[in-house]
This record gives C-alpha cells, structure tokens and sequence, in this order.
C-alpha cells in the first residue's frame, strides 16, 4: 500500500479569536499526514482566492468581510457557531474539535467536487473520559500517525461527539463517568449503520479476564491496560488499522508533504 495525498486544499479562515485560531491552524497542520489535506490562511484581498472558506457565523464584522470576499466566486463555505446565515449551509457546532471539522470539512469538499474520488481517510479518534495525561499521551502519538483527535468528559459528551463525527476508532476509560463503559460502547456501535462502526477499546488498569469477558459481550474489540506501553497501543493500531502506520512510515521516509 502506498499513501498518495492529494493537493492540499488552502482554506481561509475569517473571524475566530486567538484560541480558536490557534486550535484551528494547529487541526490543520495535522491533516498534512492525511490523505486529504488542507492549509489554513489569512483571509487577505490581496492573497489568491481559496478553496474554502471557513467563517465565524457569530461574528457580524466576519460574516461581512466574508460577503464582500465571495460576493462574485461563490467559493465553498463552511459556518462554525451557532449564528445562521440565511441561504447557506453547512454549519460546524462549537467546540471546534479536531475530528469534527475534518469530517465536515471532508464531506463538503467531496460533496463540491474538489477532490478526486472518496480521498479521505477515515482517521478520526475519540478518547473519552480518561484522565488528562492518558489522554493527552494518546493525542500526542495519534496526531503523529496523522489522526485527528478528539477528546470526551463523560459519557454524554461521547455520544454527542460521536452522533456528529464518523470515528474510526474510540478509546473508552473503565471509569468514564456517568456510565458503565461497556454499555457505552453498545451504545456508540448502535447509533451508526454496522460498516461504519467505529473500532473500541477500553482503557482499563490492568488486564482483568472479567473485564475481557464483559468486554466481548459488549462488542468491544479490545482492552488497553493504562498506563499503556506504546508499542501494545502500535500493535492494536497495526491490527486495526494499519495503513496508518504506513502512512506515518512513508513521509517519514519521505521528509515534509510538499
């Protein structure tokens, strides 16, 4: 198998405060190791026009510089906020999290034609309720295989998060609150047709055959005792997933995504 990306598609982002822009630039970045990639800019009039453009819908100011920009080319455009623009679709919920702007980002550059054939890969990642440093430990080496993370409290905030984005794979800590983390991940594998249920494994303390029976009945697909080592969380990547390893590979190999 061989990871062959397409053009980066330039989206210009217009409106967002600092945090949000960073959170935006920084998503961004990390789809140079997808397949469909994107590179984010300043909406400039002295800049080529974009592919996309991605407007803060709550923002007036930004919602009128991003009428007077597209007022004639009629570029693609997402909305993220809860803010309605009368004639124009889709819209982004806020939080802006990583896997759910790629997939709606995904879905409308292929719903207009800016790509070729179904580019995107599926390598959205959800991690819910684990504590921050397990969390952010799996972030850090998933963002490096090119995967965009999200992260999840509870329960509640998981199964919103996964009614929104399509993941490939969900991480669900055994002590996620306000829910059993068996009954949630029957849950997250219910509300989506059978092909495009996502990957689960729980995050538990420590290898429990209990756990592991509990686990099969609840169509789990496998356990990750935490803390984990990185070379077990690679040999579930590699049996789940492994063009994700091989995509890593070869840029490595390969230097930066020109």
């Amino acid at each position: 198998m061989s990871f062959v990306p397409q053009p980066a598609l330039v989206v210009a982002v217009i409106g967002f405060g600092n945090t949000e822009r960073k959170v935006i630039f920084s998503i961004f970045r990390i789809s140079e190791r997808r397949a469909l990639r994107y590179v984010a800019q300043e909406a400039a009039a002295d800049l080529a026009e974009p592919d996309v453009y991605l407007v803060d819908s709550d923002d007036p100011q930004a919602v009128s510089q991003w009428r007077s920009a597209n007022s004639r080319s009629r570029i693609l455009t997402l909305f993220a906020g809860q803010g309605l623009v009368a004639g124009t679709t889709p819209v982004v919920p806020r939080p802006l999290q990583g896997a759910r702007l790629l997939r709606a980002l995904d879905v409308a550059v292929r719903k207009a034609g800016l790509v070729r054939g179904d580019a995107a890969t599926r390598d959205a990642v959800l991690i819910a309720g684990s504590p921050l440093t397990v969390t952010e430990s799996l972030r850090s080496r998933l963002e490096s295989l090119g995967c965009a993370v999200d992260a999840a409290n509870d329960a509640g905030q998981a199964v919103q998060l996964t009614r929104e984005a399509l993941y490939a794979l969900v991480f669900i800590d055994i002590g996620i609150a306000n829910a059993d983390a068996y009954q949630l991940c029957r849950r997250v594998k219910a509300d989506v047709a059978e092909e495009e249920a996502p990957r689960v494994v729980i995050l538990a303390r420590a290898d429990a055959p209990f756990d592991k029976l509990r686990g099969a009945m609840s169509a789990c697909d496998a356990h990750l005792p935490v803390p984990y080592e990185e070379a077990r969380l690679d040999a579930l990547i590699a049996r789940f997933f492994p063009d994700w390893l091989l995509r890593a590979k070869a840029q490595a190999g390969a230097g930066a995504v020109p």
